[in-house]
């Protein structure tokens, strides 16, 4: 089954970075890069009218707008999360997926200027 994490498809990462830069990348590009891509959902189980994108950490939790920080799922899924970092939500995303995140936020917070950036990794770390 191909991969629903977006930090693991090095098409959508080259195609996003030549695009975008080092600008933040917002979720709705990513599911429309999917649906002009469908043969990047065959295995997913995923449609081009039911894919939907969403972030792993939210930006709440002090999750990025980057691919790093994205998973593919269906709009019922991603409704159904909504903007909580839930067990289930870490559970469906995979221990992979979520410790990929996590490690993007805390280099993301490390190389930041600002100050106030909120995410505060022992909140969210991943007990082994």
């Amino acid at each position: 089954m191909r991969g629903r994490l977006c930090a693991l498809n090095l098409d959508l990462i080259e195609h996003m970075k030549a695009k975008f830069h080092n600008r933040e990348i917002d979720a709705g590009e990513v599911t429309k890069w999917f649906k002009a891509n469908p043969e990047q959902l065959e295995g997913t189980g995923l449609t081009v009218d039911d894919v939907s994108t969403d972030h792993i950490l939210p930006r709440s939790a002090g999750g990025a707008h980057h691919v790093f920080n994205y998973y593919i799922m269906s709009k019922s899924h991603n409704s159904h999360f909504q903007n909580n970092w839930t067990a289930a939500k870490r559970a469906y995303v995979g221990k992979q997926g979520v410790k990929i995140a996590q490690g993007f936020a805390v280099w993301c917070r490390d190389k930041s200027d600002v100050q106030y950036f909120n995410f505060r990794p022992a909140n969210y770390m991943l007990s082994e």
